[in-house]
């Protein structure tokens, strides 16, 4: 059973990445150039830049494509099992082809096909695998990293509002003198 399901207008979800991307850019604006936040938020810019051409892509996809033109699509949090199912599916095939690991972008389609519960290019006669096929053939990579984000966003059980440990890094050289080194 998901953790969290949600529904999403597509038209709707660009429509708020666009938001997103105009206060990072008034975030970014307000930084010194030389601050590392402004490289943070442009490389969020750039994943919502790539999120919105995939969101883009099947909402208006080129006549000449295979990809699925869709408005809506349901997505689910992994629940523990179902991302141990995904994980042991990708290490046994990539044993089964005398690779010892695992790539991103197979480990993307797989997570996405299980957390997808409603969308107009799945059936619900498909199996798994064939349901991967489909996810992984049809879809453009940028839908597949903001179906990818959305479906870890929910996967989550925690709040969210953990430090980074790169603040706390920053926080901890701001505040705390570093000791001298122990003479011999």
């Amino acid at each position: 059973m998901p953790l969290q399901t949600q529904h999403y207008d597509l038209e709707d979800e660009v429509q708020r990445l666009e938001q997103k991307r105009r206060d990072l850019a008034a975030e970014a604006r307000d930084l010194d150039a030389d601050d590392p936040r402004r490289g943070e938020i442009a490389q969020e810019n750039n994943d919502i830049e790539t999120w919105l051409d995939g969101l883009e892509g099947v909402l208006d996809p080129p006549e000449e494509s295979t990809v699925p033109q869709f408005e809506a699509v349901t997505l689910a949090g992994l629940a523990g099992g179902e991302y141990g199912h995904v994980e042991d599916t990708l290490v046994d095939a990539a044993l089964t082809r005398g690779d010892d690991s695992v790539g991103k972008g197979a480990e993307r389609v797989h997570l996405v096909a299980k957390g997808t519960v409603d969308a107009p290019y799945l059936d619900d006669e498909m199996g798994h695998e064939r349901q991967v096929a489909v996810t992984g053939s049809r879809l453009p990579l940028g839908y597949l990293k903001w179906a990818e984000n959305r479906i870890e966003e929910m996967s989550s059980v925690g709040n969210g509002e953990r430090e980074s440990f790169e603040s706390l890094v920053a926080a901890s050289s701001e505040t705390e003198p570093s000791e001298p080194a122990a003479e011999n």
